[in-house]
């Protein structure tokens, strides 16, 4: 990564920014990281407009940095129509594309229901295609005990903007 200057680190949904600590030492060489904290993921804080945020990070990059962005965090940028404009080179990591509104709705219904049970079955299933999907949800479920994590409000909040969110993308051919 020669002359990249700076990484800017977007974190998804129900992981926050914890997520990118151990990613920064493998990129020892570029001088500035900044980690953002999506609206409900920090420990204290005043509450703010996440896709606000996201318009602000995207028109102040410049050309020698970097955005990584996952989940939560790719489909704000995917939806805010600015990312074919920002200067800085953009990995979206599992965005949605297109909104499967339906589980969206069933998740927040399961939430409501029984969420510590439910919380656990979402990780599950995020992981249970791979060979060490055991041993990585065990690793995970550790990392929910032990960082914050946002309220079952916000985490259901950030499910319906998620909902509503319009991605018109368009292409390069």
């Amino acid at each position: 990564m020669k002359n990249i200057n700076k990484i800017v680190y977007i974190h998804g949904w129900l992981f926050g920014p914890f997520i990118w600590s151990n990613l920064k030492s493998m990129f020892k060489n570029i001088p500035s990281h900044e980690i953002i904290t999506l609206n409900g993921y920090a420990v204290q804080e005043t509450p703010f407009d996440d896709m606000e945020k996201i318009r602000m990070i995207l028109n102040s990059m410049k050309k020698n940095e970097i955005i990584i962005a996952y989940s939560y965090g790719a489909s704000l940028i995917l939806s805010s129509g600015l990312y074919k404009a920002s200067l800085a080179r953009i990995f979206l990591i599992n965005p949605f594309f297109t909104p499967k509104k339906r589980s969206i709705s069933d998740l927040i219904s399961s939430l409501e229901k029984n969420y510590e049970l439910n919380i656990k079955k979402f990780v599950f299933d995020s992981i249970a295609a791979g060979n060490l999907s055991k041993e990585y949800y065990s690793q995970l479920i550790n990392i929910l005990k032990n960082e914050k994590i946002p309220s079952m409000e916000t985490l259901i909040s950030n499910l319906r903007i998620l909902e509503k969110l319009n991605f018109n993308i368009q292409y390069d051919e």
